[in-house]
């Protein structure tokens, strides 16, 4: 008779002493083996043991890895912005930022020629505000961009004699050569006008005037002759140097 409990075939043939089949022999022995606790999960194990450590240890790893990673999520770090020395927070995953925002990146990372030929490009060719594009000495005084020295001036001026003003980053359309591009006038006042330092008039420039739908001021050669002698007159011919930075 076949060994096995479950079993009940008689054994049959020569090759046949123990159990009737491999598959007998098989169970039978699985019953009977004493097994192996595995010491994470506590499981015991009669077969495949060396199988389920290797599984268990790639849970846990796989665990703890998560368990890091939730962690990391949570931990905030205190940074100071190289462009504008301005103290922000930073979540773990993004600990390299150097800058407190876009925009501050933007104004501030170094520049190479060829970025400030493709900017002058896209000015040209969207129109509105390409910070850095532009020829003139542009930086941050007092945490305003100004794209010019004659921005500078005014902003200096304006703060001097205590006029309300923010940077402006609305965009207005207006038509030229029957293509609609963008306008970004320089700055926007305290009771809702806009002001625009402009060294030159062009037929471009009138369209984008016909076109603008608030009201505007305008700063050209004139309009600026007394400003500019201000801020000369007070920090001298090279007061661009007031620029942060420079």
């Amino acid at each position: 008779m076949c060994r096995n409990e479950t079993c009940q075939h008689s054994l049959v043939g020569p090759d046949q002493k123990i159990f009737c089949s491999l598959r007998c022999s098989t169970s039978y022995n699985m019953s009977h083996r004493a097994g192996q606790i595995c010491p994470h999960c506590n499981v015991l194990k009669k077969s495949r043991w060396h199988q389920h450590i290797k599984s268990c240890q790639k849970k846990i790893q796989e665990k703890a890895r998560k368990e890091e990673e939730n962690r990391k999520k949570q931990i905030k770090i205190i940074r100071k912005c190289i462009g504008c020395n301005n103290i922000f927070e930073v979540k773990y995953k993004s600990h390299k930022k150097k800058y407190c925002s876009s925009l501050c990146s933007n104004i501030n990372r170094p520049i190479s020629e060829k970025q400030r030929s493709v900017g002058r490009a896209a000015a040209k060719r969207n129109g509105g505000y390409q910070p850095r594009s532009g020829r003139g000495k542009h930086g941050i005084y007092k945490g305003y961009w100004c794209q010019s020295s004659w921005e500078l001036a005014w902003v200096i001026y304006a703060l001097e004699n205590e006029i309300v003003f923010y940077r402006n980053y609305e965009e207005f359309n207006y038509v030229w050569n029957n293509k609609t591009k963008k306008y970004r006038p320089d700055f926007i006042l305290d009771d809702g006008s806009y002001l625009e330092i402009k060294g030159y008039q062009t037929l471009e420039w009138e369209a984008k005037l016909k076109h603008f739908p608030h009201q505007i001021f305008c700063y050209y050669k004139e309009e600026m002759k007394p400003i500019l002698k201000y801020v000369i007159q007070k920090y001298g011919k090279n007061f661009t140097e007031l620029y942060k930075g420079v």
